[in-house]
């Protein structure tokens, strides 16, 4: 392995001593037209690395008996008693030496390298496999709260109605009652009429039969009077009119509440704001008219896209609170306009205010002040949430002893 020839270069005896010392294998090749390949020197760490004895050591051996060169400067050491060989990395460059042109080999053992290799990449794997679980989990999880969440807002539009049903009830018997009134006076004016109707059918068969008919003309002349018939062709018009009046009301309160109460897929759509407003006031009509006067301070603004269900769930909300912030009797302001990208709707009441330290938790969840079984403390938050889920927003300004303003900000997009 060691050529004599080569050995009697100063420079290769300076450059064996240093490799004695070095701590990575150097291994010297014969590069020559005669003999190319042929190992000239390894240093005691190569050897150790090849596992070789000094009988080993000193028989002429190739690179390529011992080097099994693979891709990007790796390759495999092949030992003389192992099936598997040592994976190391490999710089390879050429130096002529005193004459003597020779390829010079730096080897490294890179195993505890390609184990930490393949630890990382399990890692990497076992991280992998984490992070979809995890993220799996999540959105299992993110499902289950929009469904909570939607669950919870239903539940809360159920309890409003719930707590509204004996004034929702009332509103629909009102109508309802003067309609089955008015029903009654319309078959009491068919009764007369029927009646004058026969006493003209015998006017008409005396008159036929050429009979004395001046009994049956006397008779007309009392029914008449006596039921009024003028009266009847003047209050007839007014009694079915308001009848139809008050069934339009009912079914203005049923579909209110209808659209109010929807739980299907909810998507956006074209949006009348004040037509919102109006809606929602005819279901709380009864909790508010006792309580307050309804001013209206609407200025011109566009339809929307939005959804309408979600917004008048906010307005019944807010107007609920103002009403029951009015002890006896007061105002509750609806004024709209534009603010840059933003439909503003104020609902103002001349109630009794919100104390300064009590502010600040008005939209927290589960928070109120009413007496117990008369709130859940969920009606301002999820006001909150599905303004901010509409990518709007709510804020409240109040002065104690004079009222509030809640300020419901709803982003203007157009069709």
């Amino acid at each position: 392995m060691n050529s004599p020839h080569f050995f009697h270069s100063e420079t290769a005896r300076i450059l064996a001593e240093t490799a004695a010392r070095a701590a990575i294998g150097i291994v010297l090749v014969q590069d020559s037209p005669e003999i190319t390949g042929e190992i000239l020197y390894m240093n005691s760490h190569m050897k150790t690395l090849c596992q070789h004895d000094a009988k080993v050591g000193n028989q002429s051996q190739t690179i390529k008996e011992i080097l099994l060169m693979g891709n990007e400067g790796r390759g495999l050491l092949l030992l003389p008693e192992s099936e598997y060989g040592t994976p190391v990395e490999v710089a390879h460059c050429i130096r002529p030496l005193e004459n003597t042109p020779v390829d010079i080999y730096y080897i490294r053992d890179i195993s505890d390298q390609i184990q930490k290799e393949k630890q990382l990449i399990e890692y990497s794997h076992n991280l992998e496999r984490m992070v979809e679980k995890n993220t799996m989990d999540l959105q299992n999880t993110l499902k289950n709260l929009r469904q909570t969440q939607s669950q919870l807002i239903q539940s809360e539009k159920m309890a409003s109605l719930g707590q509204l049903a004996a004034g929702v009830a009332h509103e629909i018997n009102n109508p309802v009652g003067f309609v089955k009134s008015n029903l009654g006076t319309v078959r009491d004016y068919f009764e007369d009429i029927f009646e004058l109707f026969d006493a003209f059918d015998r006017l008409e068969k005396d008159i036929e039969n050429k009979k004395d008919s001046t009994a049956t003309r006397e008779k007309i002349k009392k029914i008449r009077a006596r039921i009024d018939l003028d009266f009847i062709r003047e209050d007839h018009q007014a009694v079915i009119t308001e009848s139809l009046e008050g069934i339009e009301r009912v079914a203005r309160i049923v579909s209110d509440l209808k659209d109010f109460s929807h739980t299907g897929k909810i998507d956006t759509e074209l949006t009348d704001i004040h037509q919102c407003l109006e809606s929602t006031l005819n279901i709380v009509r009864n909790e508010v008219k006792y309580k307050a006067e309804i001013i209206r301070e609407f200025q011109p603004i566009p339809q929307i896209l939005s959804v309408p269900q979600k917004l008048s769930q906010v307005f019944m909300n807010i107007l609920i609170n103002a009403a029951q912030a009015i002890e006896k009797q007061g105002t509750i302001t609806l004024a709209t306009f534009i603010d840059n990208s933003f439909i503003v709707v104020d609902i103002t009441d001349s109630g009794e205010g919100i104390p300064e330290d009590i502010l600040p938790k008005i939209f927290d969840p589960f928070f109120t002040t009413k007496p117990v079984g008369k709130g859940t403390g969920l009606g301002l938050n999820i006001s909150y949430n599905i303004m901010h889920q509409l990518g709007g927003d709510i804020n409240v300004r109040s002065t104690p002893g004079k009222g509030s303003t809640f300020s419901i900000r709803i982003p203007l997009r157009e069709p």
